[in-house]
C-alpha cells in the first residue's frame, strides 16, 4: 500500500526547491522509477510523463509538471491501483477539508503541507485515489 501522506509530503517539499521542476531529480526524491517512462516536454514550462513506476508497490504512474503561472506537481494512478476506504479519515496536513468535485461524484482532500496547497483526488464512494497534486503559491 502506498503511504499517501509520505508521498504527498515529499511532493510538497520538492516543489519548494528553487531549481526548475524536472523528473530527473524529482523521480528519485519521490521514489519513482522513470527508467522506462516516456517524458514529453522536459525542460519546458509543462512536462508530462507516462509509464513510470512506484517499484515498492509495482504501480504504474503518470505525472505532470507545470512551471508557470503556478508551479504544480501532479501524480496520477491507474483505476483501482490505490484504494483506501479510510482515506477521508487520514490526516495529510493543516487546514484539511473535503472539497466535492464539480464534474463527478468524487472529491478532493485539500490541505496545506508546509504552506503548500496539496490535494488527494478521490473518485466517489468507491474510495479510489486517482492522484496527488501540490501547487505552490503564485510568485509575487
Amino acid at each position: 500500500m502506498i503511504d499517501l501522506g509520505v508521498l504527498l509530503t515529499a511532493m510538497a517539499r520538492s516543489i519548494q526547491q528553487p531549481r526548475p521542476l524536472d523528473w530527473s531529480w524529482l523521480a528519485p526524491t519521490l521514489g519513482i522509477d522513470i527508467g522506462e517512462a516516456s517524458v514529453v516536454g522536459a525542460g519546458k514550462l509543462a512536462c508530462a510523463m507516462t509509464g513510470a513506476r512506484l517499484p515498492a508497490q509495482n504501480i504504474v504512474v503518470g505525472g505532470a509538471l507545470f512551471e508557470q503561472p503556478i508551479r504544480e506537481i501532479a501524480l496520477m494512478f491507474p483505476d483501482d491501483a490505490v484504494r483506501d476506504a479510510n482515506v477521508k479519515a487520514l490526516r495529510f496536513g493543516t487546514d484539511q477539508r473535503i472539497s466535492p468535485s464539480r464534474a463527478s461524484d468524487g472529491y478532493a482532500i485539500v490541505c496545506k503541507i508546509g504552506g503548500i496547497e496539496s490535494f488527494v483526488l478521490v473518485s466517489g464512494v468507491d474510495s479510489v485515489v486517482q492522484g496527488l497534486l501540490v501547487r505552490s503559491p503564485p510568485a509575487l
